[in-house]
């Protein structure tokens, strides 16, 4: 089974750093406020694997914390300024 298939408890317990930071990013955004994977990049650094961003904001989509609020440019370098997903706190 995918991970992104997995209910967000089963998500947890595989993966220790996905818990991790869906706490911290339950506590640091508010309701209303909008965010990009940037700003995760910004304030927690990068994880273990790459993908960890994709899990992470997948499973705060599907508990219904966020929903996705358009597209922006990313501003990081290696981004090359592709689009990312604009994320919006419903919760």
């Amino acid at each position: 089974m995918n991970t992104l298939e997995l209910p967000l408890s089963k998500i947890a317990e595989r993966t220790p750093w996905i818990t991790a930071h869906i706490g911290y990013v339950k506590s640091f955004f508010r309701t209303g406020e909008k965010f990009s994977n940037d700003k995760l990049h910004d304030i927690f650094g990068e994880p273990p694997h790459c993908n960890h961003w994709g899990v992470l904001t997948e499973a705060l989509r599907k508990d219904g914390f966020i929903q996705e609020a358009g597209r922006v440019k990313s501003k990081r370098d290696n981004a090359n300024g592709r689009k990312i997903t604009l994320w919006e706190v419903v919760k």
